[in-house]
């Protein structure tokens, strides 16, 4: 159900989400960040022949938590022929964020190569460095935003909560895009809507039911 309404939602807005792949093995992932000598999770981003994006995740021999318990690593490669501005991931508890990411202390000074802690774009989660942003739609569900965009060919990578290396918290790619992820409206936002649009339809019905019984009269 999630995935047919986001599909729903990006085509409205011009977006193109799309099923799952094949990834590669490269890992774009620092190699000396706490514990972590390689991504915990590597998403693997390719044209699906169609105009659009096919995405899939995987989990290299080594990946382990950067802390050593329970905070990752996920590196993105793009092997498509087009720039991507953002992804859209799910898994268990995965944005739940306890202020311990990439760029907190002790690991913000191994954050280099694609990625910094510092510059005017950093996350103020500490997860996603100076070139990536979060918009969180629950604990288990977020778009994540390349602020620069990965460009065909390049890499990035970023933090996210929980040993995404398990089958409990493993990430569930769904979906990438050309354009950044702004969030979907909440369930009870889409019925008040929808509300609102019926009482003003009625409304506008009993103004013109009254007006024409004015003129008749």
């Amino acid at each position: 159900m999630k995935r047919q309404l986001l599909k729903a939602m990006s085509l409205c807005a011009g977006m193109v989400w799309v099923s799952l792949g094949v990834a590669s093995a490269t890992s774009p992932c620092p190699s000396t960040l706490g514990a972590s000598t390689v991504c915990s999770t590597i998403i693997t981003v390719t044209d699906d022949g169609s105009g659009g994006f096919s995405v899939s995740s995987m989990n290299p021999l080594g990946g382990t938590p950067y802390d050593g318990s329970e905070d990752s690593l996920v590196g993105v490669v793009n092997n498509s022929s087009q720039t991507i501005m953002s992804i859209y991931l799910t898994g268990t508890n995965i944005f739940g964020f306890e202020l311990d990411g990439m760029c907190s202390a002790p690991y913000a000074s191994a954050v280099t190569g694609t990625n910094s802690c510092s510059g005017p774009t950093l996350d103020p989660n500490g997860y996603g460095g100076n070139e990536v942003n979060f918009v969180v739609d629950s604990n288990n569900a977020g778009g994540v935003n390349f602020v620069n965009g990965i460009a065909a060919g390049g890499t990035q990578y970023f933090s996210l909560e929980e040993d995404t290396t398990l089958e409990t918290n493993a990430i569930t790619p769904q979906g990438a895009s050309e354009t950044s992820y702004s969030g979907t409206p909440e369930p009870g936002t889409m019925t008040l809507l929808g509300a609102g649009l019926v009482l003003l339809v009625i409304g506008r019905n009993r103004v013109g039911d009254r007006l024409a019984k004015a003129l008749r009269s």
